[in-house]
């Protein structure tokens, strides 16, 4: 008996149910996008978009671009250039255009504003600025219209601009400089645009660096496509301090028939000078922490890291090694199975039954060791560990 009730109350709704079904099954919605006028969208019940473009209401224009890029060949820099794009309507209605977007070096100097006939062409000038920078030039401008098939037409201009002032490389990278040893450099300034050139009132901010300048050969002239061109040679001091290094030179380029055009350029100039005194291995960071983490009381820890001595001099004796706690063990031994020179190890230790202690981040230990060399005098490292039971 229940269930007969049972069935009886359910039916309606599971009528309900079925038929909401075959509907939403057969459903089909569409909508028209407003950043996409003249197409419309459907959306079945599987979830597929159909993208469908709209039937046009009786003739349309056709937009046809001759030609869509310009290849203006070579240019000065600094030159305005100028060129006309022709548009053909192949429709059977009047095409309408309107200026677009531009790139920041193109412009729209002219577009037919009259609506161009069935069978008729109109034109879109486009004017740019080749640069002073940049030896290769690519920009567009676009231009809206009322082709339904093709509303958006863009334009390209592009070409190879004659360099006025160049340098290179545009960088002078000093890598990995040996302590004690002078690195050089050669940086080329030319022109592709100016006769004659002479650099004057150079300087650099790197104190001690040495530069020469001769004029460059035919060859490389050639090479560069350049009417005039300079070798600047850079010598950097013998001794600079340890590390990397950002500083700069500057010289003026006065061309010769026209010095009122004088050019003020800088270039950077960065590098490295490696340590004397270099520590690797794991364990260490490039901060000098040896890490040990949390160390066994019961077993202790070691850590064996590689010294390289770069210098004339490779013996490297110790008078004098400081821990703080005192239980840290340090040493400096060589290697019997290496003939290279210069190539030591240092090894730390926490020796097994090290007191318990908190040597973290917050309050490292201490590693001095002080070496009778004339150039290397102390090594001063950290290192963090905790020892627990």
């Amino acid at each position: 008996m229940f269930g007969k009730r049972f069935s009886y109350i359910m039916l309606p709704t599971l009528l309900f149910s079925f038929f909401t079904m075959l509907l939403t099954a057969t459903a089909k919605f569409s909508y028209q996008h407003p950043y996409a006028t003249g197409e419309h969208f459907d959306v079945t019940h599987a979830g597929a978009i159909v993208h469908q473009p709209a039937a046009p209401n009786g003739p349309v224009a056709r937009a046809v671009p001759v030609e869509a890029e310009h290849d203006f060949g070579l240019m000065d820099p600094l030159t305005m250039g100028t060129h006309s794009f022709v548009v053909r309507n192949r429709g059977r209605a009047p095409l309408k255009l309107q200026a677009g977007p531009t790139s920041c070096k193109c412009t729209l100097s002219d577009v037919s504003d009259a609506p161009i006939p069935p069978g008729g062409e109109g034109h879109v000038t486009v004017q740019w600025n080749t640069g002073r920078k940049n030896r290769f030039y690519a920009h567009e401008a676009s231009i809206y219209t009322n082709d339904p098939s093709q509303k958006m037409i863009n334009f390209s201009v592009r070409g190879v601009v004659r360099v006025q002032l160049a340098v290179d490389p545009p960088q002078a990278v000093f890598d990995r400089i040996a302590p004690g040893t002078p690195a050089s450099k050669r940086l080329l300034v030319y022109s592709q645009v100016w006769d004659s050139i002479e650099l004057q009132d150079v300087k650099s901010s790197l104190a001690g660096l040495n530069w020469t300048i001769e004029p460059a050969d035919e060859q490389t002239r050639l090479a560069h496509e350049a009417q005039s061109a300079w070798w600047i040679r850079l010598t950097t001091p013998s001794e600079l301090p340890e590390g990397n290094f950002s500083d700069w030179l500057q010289f003026q380029v006065v061309p010769t028939d026209h010095p009122e055009d004088a050019v003020e350029h800088q270039v950077i100039l960065t590098g490295k000078t490696l340590r004397r005194l270099a520590v690797y291995g794991p364990g260490i960071d490039a901060q000098g922490v040896v890490s040990f983490g949390k160390v066994a009381q019961a077993a202790g820890a070691k850590r064996r890291l590689l010294l390289k001595v770069r210098d004339t001099l490779a013996e490297l004796p110790v008078t004098n090694i400081q821990t703080t706690p005192s239980f840290l063990e340090v040493r400096v031994v060589a290697d019997p199975d290496s003939s290279s020179k210069g190539l030591l190890y240092l090894e730390v230790e926490i020796p097994a039954g090290a007191p318990r202690s908190n040597f973290l981040a917050a309050s490292p230990a201490a590693i001095h060791i002080d070496f009778d060399h004339p150039r290397i005098a102390q090594l001063d490292l950290t290192a963090t560990f905790a020892v627990v039971e």
